[in-house]
């Protein structure tokens, strides 16, 4: 099943059909993930550190966000 047959609400003009093994958001939700060729993909952790006490942290999923005024993503 694919399209209106699988979701009463699909909508062409609105809505994408995309394969996705890893990310599953919740109904409601952004779909967040890079999509290439209708397939979503994989996210790939990156290194994240504080502007000024310089600590690192990592972002691990599509939902991870950084603080622009106070963080910024490592370029190494």
């Amino acid at each position: 099943m694919s399209g209106i047959d699988a979701w009463a609400n699909f909508n062409p003009n609105q809505h994408e059909i995309v394969y996705s093994l890893h990310y599953n958001p919740e109904i409601g939700e952004t779909f967040l993930a890079e999509i290439k060729d209708g397939i979503a993909q994989d996210f790939i952790p990156q290194k994240v550190y504080n502007k000024i006490s310089k600590e690192e942290r990592i972002l691990q999923s599509w939902e991870d966000r950084i603080n622009p005024e106070t963080e910024q993503i490592s370029n190494l």
